[in-house]
């Protein structure tokens, strides 16, 4: 599932509350387990905790928005460079 698909399904409260581990975030994000540890390592996304077993728990929405803004940079770059051929 997308995130554009999983913001349909949740509400805001939920949404902004939730909390994931970075395998479950690279899963609804569609993205690799390495892209969510590379944006933990650059600080772009931060834990706001650990679970049970001790794995770094991330918010949801932090996540989301980090996407969003990769996927609206790489298409920036596609017109780009669509423009300049």
């Amino acid at each position: 599932m997308r995130t554009t698909d999983l913001t349909l399904y949740l509400d805001h409260t939920t949404f902004n509350t939730m909390q994931v581990t970075a395998t479950q975030a690279a899963t609804h994000c569609g993205v690799a387990l390495c892209t969510i540890t590379k944006w933990a390592r650059e600080h772009r996304i931060t834990p706001t905790g650990t679970n049970n077993a001790g794995r770094k728990l991330y918010r949801l929405a932090d996540i989301v928005t980090v996407e969003r803004e990769g996927r609206r940079f790489g298409y920036a770059l596609y017109l780009l460079r669509a423009g300049s051929d």
